[in-house]
This record gives C-alpha cells, structure tokens and sequence, in this order.
C-alpha cells in the first residue's frame, strides 16, 4: 500500500502542506488584525463624556473591560430600532397633508403640561398668577374660574377630566381625543383672555 508509506512523500508534498499552514497562519492574523483595527476605531469613537479615564489611571485589565463593554454598548445601540419611532405610532402625531401638522408631538405629554400655557396665558392679565400656589391643576382651574368667569363649569370640568387621563392613567390618547382636548383648551385660553 502506496498511501501508508512514508518513503513515498515527496518534496511536492512538503511544500503544499507548509503552504497550506502558511496560509492559516496568514488568515488567522489577517482576521485578528481587522478584529482589532475595528474595535480601536470603535474604541475612538467612545466619546470622552463616557469614557473620562486614562489608560494610567486604573489597571490595564480592568480599562480594557470598561473599553471593551463600552464598544458592546455603542454596537448594540447602533442595531436597535426605536421602540417608538414617532409617526403612526399610538400617541405620536404625525404630519398630515390635509390637517394640523402635529409631526413630533407627543399627545399624554402635551396635554399634561397644558397647564403652563394656562399660566401663562392667566399671567397676562392677572400678573402673579402662578400654578405653583396650587397643590393641583384642579385647584389651579377653580382659581381661574373665579378669576375669569368666562370658564364655565363644564368646560373646566371637561379641561381636568382630560388632564387627568392624560397624566395619571395609561389611557392611549389619539389625534381625535388630542383634536378634542385642544378645542377644549383653546376655548379656555380664549376666555382668559
């Protein structure tokens, strides 16, 4: 048997096999050098608000760890799709041809801090007139009823049950319950005026 003889090998053979390691040996660097040009770039991209320590102000092992968890982070963050991308989603406004253009507004979070604009609004005519002397936007609204008594009882009472959905309960609110919260709210800011 040819195949188990050892006297058969040929320098043909020695050559194909040591190139045949040469190249592994090759691939194997070649791929650790990409590896590790990859994560310095990465590394360099860390800005220095997360990463405000030197090299020399800790041990190697434990700022390589640091480095190595903030590169993790920083791939991770790159592959993730917002949760909420904003339009079309619950609660997002989105620009529309034939409407308001609410694109970027977030409905709950509008709606809960209305209660500024009241101020604001309120502080024109009566100067000082602040929500803070308040303990809630219930008070707040009682306030102005009897400071401005355009602001009828049902249109107050409508203004805070809104409010309150909107800040207090997981309630999803839409552009129609946010169309209609806003007539409410610019009826009021009208009469305060």
């Amino acid at each position: 048997m040819a195949y188990r003889s050892w006297g058969n090998i040929q320098p043909a053979h020695y050559f194909i096999f040591s190139s045949l390691l040469a190249l592994t040996v090759l691939l194997l660097y070649a791929a650790q050098r990409k590896r590790a040009l990859t994560v310095a770039r990465l590394r360099a991209e860390i800005p220095r608000e997360a990463m405000p320590l030197a090299r020399t102000d800790m041990p190697r092992r434990m700022y390589q760890a640091m480095v190595n968890e903030l590169v993790r982070e920083h791939r991770i963050k790159a592959s993730l799709v917002p949760e909420s991308p904003g339009e079309g989603d619950n609660g997002w406004g989105r620009s529309a041809p034939d409407g308001p253009n609410l694109e970027g507004v977030h409905f709950k979070t509008s709606i809960a801090k209305s209660y500024l604009v009241l101020e604001e609004a309120a502080s024109v005519p009566r100067p000082g007139t602040r929500h803070r002397d308040f303990r809630s936007v219930r008070d707040f609204m009682a306030y102005l009823q009897t400071e401005f008594p355009g602001i009828a009882d049902d249109l107050a009472q409508d203004y805070i049950e809104q409010y309150e959905r909107a800040r207090f309960s997981p309630y999803p609110f839409d552009v129609n319950d946010y169309n209609r919260f806003m007539a409410t709210f610019l009826e009021i800011v009208e009469r305060i005026q």
